[in-house]
């Protein structure tokens, strides 16, 4: 009979924002250079959708994955982030839900720009077979 390892709270909290970002983690992921601010607003219109653009940039490679919420991003990364846009970083209360056209259209140009993909079948299947060798040698 299969058991559940984890409870819903605790599978939220790992796939949602951590409550707080490190200073460390803050300098290195939530910077944007010169180019990628000049991509924001020359590719996107609207604050709301220049500063969640800018914040699925910044959080894809700080936690390997985007929550679906990112309005519960740590309130010191949204502001970073809107202090280097000149925008008021009220405006991603605006920005739409996962279901939202847009913020789908978003992260898929934030993979292209960032060189990421979806893993193909195959590379699947070996990860599949590699983990299950690792769980049955445990």
């Amino acid at each position: 009979m299969p058991t559940r390892v984890l409870t819903d709270a605790e599978l939220a909290q790992l796939t949602g924002y951590p409550r707080a970002v490190g200073a460390q983690d803050l300098t290195t992921f939530f910077r944007l250079d010169e180019q990628a601010r000049r991509w924001v607003f020359t590719s996107h219109r609207g604050a709301a959708n220049q500063l969640g653009l800018a914040l699925q940039l910044c959080t894809l490679p700080w936690l390997g994955f985007v929550p679906d919420d990112l309005t519960g991003a740590p309130a010191d990364a949204v502001a970073r982030l809107a202090g280097q846009l000149n925008l008021d970083p009220a405006a991603l209360g605006g920005y739409g839900g996962w279901g939202d056209r847009t913020r789908t259209e978003h992260l898929r140009e934030v993979l292209a720009r960032l060189g990421w993909s979806s893993a193909s079948a195959g590379a699947l299947k070996v990860l599949q077979d590699f983990l299950l060798a690792r769980a049955l040698e445990h």
